[in-house]
């Protein structure tokens, strides 16, 4: 349902929250020993879009600067 903690369970898994309490452990090994170890194993697509009124392209590229 709508509002149960699925994002919020996701960002904890992933690393972008700290759990209130425990531990998240991969391989007995506490993801926060090594965060961006463990971030770069991870493909997550959030359901948060973001769109600017641009091209494609430009869309794609968001936050990437580019030589003019």
């Amino acid at each position: 349902m709508s509002g149960s903690g699925k994002s919020t369970l996701i960002d904890i898994f992933i690393g972008l929250h700290l759990p209130s309490e425990g531990s998240i452990a991969c391989d007995g090994i506490n993801i926060h020993e090594n965060l961006r170890g463990w971030q770069n194993n991870i493909g997550y697509v959030s359901q948060d879009i973001f769109l600017i009124n641009d091209s494609l392209f430009r869309n794609i590229a968001f936050g990437i600067l580019m030589k003019t």
